[in-house]
């Protein structure tokens, strides 16, 4: 194999700044920036993205990523005169190549809202003063990366320095990586060389990414990158040229970014993911399964049985055969009753345990859905369809509708005290026709004593203003609003308050829409001469999984479904009790 020299230096940004320059965003400006969605430790989070513009004119990429935190980038949009940085916030900021490495910013604080971040790698030091937060590191940063670590920095103003502090250094030459070319992954395995920088002539498909683990496959094999690489959603492709090293840890066999100080200029390999097909996990039986040459193999086991949860690790039982079960990245894993059966898609691992001689195969599940592919309740008996606090907006979107001039919003989540809140801003000046919260898609199908409970508060209206102006409404899905639900009981007034506390808004009975896929909406309107605040909290649907057997004449041309007790679906029924269902006739029959 040939070994090539990849010069990198432009594209990681570790030329350091030939001279020191001071660049002052006098104004820091958030109305500009655009929401979208990246995927973080396996769920969908929002990130926010945009340019802040110094006084001589040089933009500085800016882009905020939600991890862990409730809160959502919404909160962050729209301000105009400063930053709010919220706890769990991962903030980059990129300078354009002929600004160089970054080695003091300055933020100015806003409003007093003080808070710690820790910068990427713990590079440079942080100063919390009075009225700024301070951040210095002798050899600089392009881009500069840090994390919110508690409560929430404002600032209005950003000072960037380059070279100061960099001890007048000469600037660095370009990293160049030597790496040997490998045509696919399955050539990858067979050279199997730690010493070797392998770059890969293909692209390949991400099956699965969480937080530093992303698996991935092409036509030749299976393989797991282990390190901090960009995020990429399953079925996109990460193109060709990406760099790392071969590692056998315990017998799994990574892909690993260097930790030395090619890292970034590995890292910056992994080119931004281009749109491709999710492949079908391959169907295995559990004998079958060769932990040796199927190791990080994106697979499904069919038919089996999940049991024996003990903390992360359970077993899989396929006839006589079993498999350990891991769940390394916390997904749902019901501990099913006797007989029923699901499909689990996983990944399998390939490992030498502490104390152990020889390595064993497990999976690491991703999806555990019924046979058949419905997802599996990891709790068949429970009544809960949607319960929500609002800790995050939990699917739950807003339909402002056309809004008068000078309104930008009326529905929002309040994230200090984690409930939806409906205002026009200033009472009395502005008049909205009708501005909906949306639930999200609540399915009904085969429950009964299906109920809905919620809290409210209201402020600047009284109890029969709100009568007029506030209501609650049901759609079907993707329909128009057809069912209101007259509100059953308004909080009472606070004497000397404008605002109610939280009281209960009564129990809504939504059996009339069994069997069907529904969404709720709080509809706010306003006058021009009252303005109402409405909040919303605590939302509550629950609904008992309905067993019972109807007694309708079954259409005799319509197909036979069977399903075991439990609700699953069973192709070839035999040696047992089953449900069966013909039209609109449930019927328990013995094959």
């Amino acid at each position: 194999m040939k070994k090539l020299l990849l010069s990198l230096g432009c594209m990681v940004g570790l030329v350091s700044a030939a001279s020191a320059a001071e660049y002052v965003i006098s104004t820091v400006d958030m109305t500009g920036f655009t929401q979208t969605t990246y995927t973080y430790d396996g769920k969908e989070k929002g990130q926010i993205t945009g340019t802040w513009t110094a006084e001589d004119g040089t933009a500085f990429n800016v882009v905020m990523k939600q991890q862990a935190s409730g809160t959502a980038p919404d909160g962050i949009l729209g301000q105009n005169n400063q930053c709010r940085w919220y706890k769990d916030f991962e903030m980059t900021i990129t300078a354009p190549e002929s600004v160089g490495a970054m080695t003091k910013i300055v933020f100015t604080v806003a409003n007093s809202k003080h808070a710690a971040f820790t910068v990427e790698g713990n590079k440079g030091t942080v100063t919390d003063n009075t009225s700024d937060i301070t951040w210095t590191y002798a050899d600089g940063m392009n881009p500069f990366v840090a994390t919110a670590n508690k409560a929430q920095i404002r600032f209005n103003k950003v000072v960037i320095s380059t070279g100061e502090g960099g001890g007048g250094e000469d600037p660095q030459p370009p990293v160049t990586l030597e790496t040997t070319k490998v045509a696919n992954i399955g050539a990858w395995l067979v050279s199997a060389d730690p010493s070797e920088l392998y770059e890969f002539e293909n692209p390949v498909t991400v099956v699965y990414q969480n937080g530093l683990n992303t698996y991935v496959q092409d036509e030749t094999g299976s393989m797991f990158i282990y390190g901090s690489i960009p995020t990429y959603t399953p079925g996109q492709q990460i193109p060709a040229g990406f760099v790392g090293n071969y590692k056998d840890y315990y017998s799994t066999i990574e892909l690993v970014i260097p930790n030395d100080d090619t890292k970034d200029a590995c890292v910056a390999t992994y080119k931004e993911g281009v749109a491709g097909t999710m492949p079908e996990p391959a169907e295995v039986a559990i004998s079958a399964i060769d932990g040796e040459t199927m190791g990080n193999k994106y697979v499904k086991l069919a038919g089996v049985t999940v049991s024996a949860l003990d903390g992360k690790n359970f077993t899989i039982t396929q006839g006589e055969a079993t498999i350990a079960g891991f769940n390394k990245f916390g997904v749902e894993v019901a501990d099913t009753e006797e007989g029923k059966t699901v499909d689990v898609i996983g990944l399998v691992n390939w490992y030498t345990a502490k104390g152990a001689t020889e390595p064993t195969a497990s999976i690491y599940p991703i999806e555990i859905v019924a046979q058949g592919g419905t997802p599996v309740d990891p709790d068949p008996d429970k009544t809960i369809i949607l319960s929500t606090d609002f800790d995050a907006n939990d699917g739950f979107t807003f339909e402002d509708g056309t809004l008068p001039e000078g309104l930008t919003y009326v529905w929002t989540r309040d994230k200090n005290y984690n409930y939806m809140k409906a205002s026009c801003f200033k009472s009395g000046n502005h008049a909205v026709e009708g501005a909906f919260l949306v639930s999200p898609v609540l399915d009904l199908t085969n429950r009964n004593e299906i109920t809905l409970t919620f809290n409210q508060a209201l402020g600047f209206c009284t109890a029969e203003q709100a009568a007029e102006m506030l209501s609650l409404w049901v759609r079907e899905e993707n329909m128009d609003w057809s069912v209101e639900l007259p509100i059953q009981a308004w909080p009472a007034a606070v004497e000397g308050k404008n605002f109610t506390a939280f009281e209960s808004a009564g129990e809504y009975d939504l059996d009339q829409f069994k069997n069907k896929k529904i969404q709720l909406g709080w509809k706010y309107t306003s006058t021009t001469e009252v303005g109402p605040t409405w909040e919303i909290d605590a939302v509550k649907v629950t609904g008992k999984i309905d067993n019972a057997i109807s007694n309708i004449e079954a259409d005799v041309n319509a197909p036979v479904e069977y399903f075991n007790l439990q609700g699953v679906r069973v192709a070839n029924p035999e040696n047992g009790l089953y449900i069966m269902r013909q039209g609109n006739k449930v019927t328990k029959v013995i094959r």
